[in-house]
C-alpha cells in the first residue's frame, strides 16, 4: 500500500470515530492535533522501510533512516506491523505526549483523545495491510502473515 493510501484509511477511521460516534466538539486547535496525530499513526509502521515515501518527507530522512533500521527485527512488516509493534510505539507517543503537553496549553487536557487518534491511525494502516496477499505477522513473534485475502 501507498503512503496516501494508509493516510487516507487513517483520516476514515479517525473521522468516523471522532465525528459520527463521539460527536465532540472539536475546538481547531484540537482537530489540528487530531490529523497530525492520525497521520503520523498511520505512517508509523512503515519506519522500517528505508526508502520508503514517509522518509522522503522528513528532512534528511534517507540517513535517518538508515540509523532507525537495524532497530526494527526482520525487515519491514515485521515487529512494526504486529500487536507488540503497536503497543510499543504508542506507548512512546503516550511518553512524548507527556513530555510536550505542560509547555503546550492548546493541548493539555486533550492528551488522551490525541493518543486515540494515533491509534487509530496505527491501527488503520495495519488493517489496510491486511488486505494484501502478504498480509501482516499481526502476533509477531510468529512468521505466520494473516491477510483478509
Amino acid at each position: 500500500m501507498t503512503y496516501k493510501t494508509h493516510l487516507t484509511t487513517g483520516f476514515l477511521f479517525s473521522s468516523i470515530l471522532f465525528l459520527l460516534i463521539y460527536k465532540i466538539e472539536l475546538s481547531p486547535t484540537l482537530v489540528i492535533a487530531l490529523i497530525l496525530s492520525t497521520g503520523l499513526g498511520s505512517s508509523t509502521p512503515d519506519l522500517d522501510t528505508p526508502s520508503g515515501e514517509l522518509w522522503d518527507k522528513v528532512p534528511a530522512g534517507s540517513i535517518i533512516s538508515r540509523l532507525v533500521n537495524p532497530v526494527f527485527i526482520g525487515g519491514h512488516r515485521h515487529l512494526s506491523h504486529s500487536l507488540i509493534g503497536f503497543g510499543a510505539f504508542a506507548f512512546l507517543f503516550w511518553l512524548l505526549l507527556k513530555l510536550i503537553a505542560p509547555n503546550l496549553p492548546i493541548i493539555h487536557n486533550s492528551e488522551f483523545i490525541i493518543l486515540v487518534a494515533f491509534g487509530l491511525g496505527y491501527a488503520s494502516h495495519l488493517f489496510a495491510d491486511m488486505f494484501t496477499e502478504a498480509g501482516v505477522p499481526i502476533l509477531f513473534p510468529s512468521d505466520q502473515n494473516r491477510s483478509l485475502v
